[in-house]
């Protein structure tokens, strides 16, 4: 039994590791697996040993650990099935709920963390109350995490998590556009946070984003002046540049912003600097090197944005001007790039100069668009819904304007599809 109690050291050793696992996980895959495989030994060799449901336990946290969520899955229920009267079964339906929030099952994960919540006493109440919060948060579900998180300052107003709630609360109300209930959140978490610099980039964020934005810009400049870390210098540089934004000074947050082209973030808010500018071959440009260096989604987005404004450029160098190609023009404005006046402006001369062509009603029924649902005119829809039903009769465009038509005069919020 030596091997067992030398086993149990390692496997008592490894509890401290696993605590820590559950708050921040840096384990590396090597111990995690030794863990693992000697966890098992004992689970085979000595069913009966008084070890086994630690070993059960330990296993499920090492595999939740390494990210291997069935795994942990598994090891979890079976140790909430086989010890149902063990004292860390609270602890493994708290685990169990972690991993099915990992891998997006959140109704399993609330099923298990309710109970432990209503309970008022044991320490997975209050973890099981922050989970909640956290895992509305991560589905998007706003209001649910912050009526949750108002709940647990109540119940814990002396928590170890209140500092992450009111950051949680913080990030919920910044999501919901509600800065400055943001503001106050972040303002509160500050007395409980270690590093602060995150959180007075945020609450400069919010200030700026709440109108305030000479106060935000100048908190980030102090700010600036005592940061040493790299990442938050780049993080003060790119709040300041949103800052100079709402300023209407874009010159500014661009020479600010190209200061930073390593950052991948930096170089997305200088292609749509650009773009919102109508300088759409820097914008290219930009967007050309996120592709090389962005995540895939963001690579894939980049690509997208760059195809469209290769393809403007395009259009816009053809200089036969054909009405294919002052129709793609109009296309490309209207959807593209949000550009009424242009997308306008082109339809127009497809409408006016090319009756014959068949984008002619199409261009018809897109300016009749803009007039109903941008420019709010609903009588110049309607004549240029009738002017459609009267130059193409008995075609498509005629029945579809005719059906607009009859929709706007009756006073019915149908939409052309």
């Amino acid at each position: 039994m030596v091997w067992v109690c030398r086993l149990r050291e390692r496997c008592s050793h490894f509890k401290e590791g696993a605590t820590d696992c559950e708050v921040n996980i840096h384990s590396n895959i090597q111990k995690l697996d030794k863990v693992i495989e000697r966890c098992g030994k004992i689970i085979k060799y000595y069913p009966t040993s008084r070890w086994v449901p630690d070993a059960v336990l330990l296993m499920g946290k090492a595999f939740l650990a390494k990210g291997e969520y069935s795994q942990a899955e598994e090891k979890f229920r079976e140790f909430i099935k086989f010890f149902p009267e063990h004292k860390a079964c609270n602890e493994a339906r708290y685990m169990l709920a972690e991993t099915y929030i990992k891998q997006g099952d959140l109704i399993k994960a609330r099923e298990l963390l309710e109970p432990l919540i209503s309970t008022n006493k044991g320490q997975f109440c209050e973890r099981a109350h922050h989970l909640l919060i956290q895992s509305y948060f991560e589905e998007h579900s706003y209001y649910e995490a912050i009526d949750k998180g108002e709940q647990f300052l109540k119940r814990f107003p002396k928590s170890s998590y209140k500092g992450d709630v009111l950051l949680t609360l913080g990030a919920a109300y910044d999501s919901l556009h509600e800065y400055e209930h943001a503001a106050t959140m972040y303002q509160r978490a500050l007395r409980f946070a270690i590093r602060k610099n995150p959180i007075l980039i945020k609450l400069a964020r919010a200030e700026i984003l709440m109108g305030n934005v000479e106060e935000g810009l100048n908190r980030l400049e102090e700010l600036r002046k005592r940061v040493t870390e790299p990442t938050e210098e780049e993080a003060i540089a790119l709040e300041m540049a949103r800052g100079y934004i709402e300023l209407g000074d874009t010159n500014r947050a661009i020479d600010l912003l190209q200061k930073y082209t390593n950052s991948v973030n930096a170089l997305v808010l200088l292609a749509e600097i650009h773009e919102w500018l109508c300088n759409y071959k820097e914008a290219a440009q930009y967007y050309d090197e996120i592709t090389k260096k962005g995540d895939p989604l963001l690579r894939a987005r980049a690509g997208l944005r760059k195809e469209a404004i290769d393809e403007l450029l395009k259009y816009e160098a053809d200089t036969s001007m054909t009405d294919t190609t002052i129709f793609r023009l109009a296309e490309l404005y209207l959807f593209e790039f949000d550009q009424l006046d242009k997308a306008r402006q082109y339809y127009l001369r497809v409408w006016q100069d090319y009756p014959q062509s068949r984008y002619a009603p199409k261009a018809g029924l897109a300016l009749a668009w803009i007039a109903r649902h941008k420019d709010d005119n609903p009588e110049l829809a309607c004549e240029y819904y009738a002017a459609v039903i009267e130059r193409y009769p008995n075609t498509y465009y005629a029945r579809k304007a005719s059906e607009l038509l009859n929709a706007v005069r009756e006073g019915r919020g149908n939409k052309e599809q």
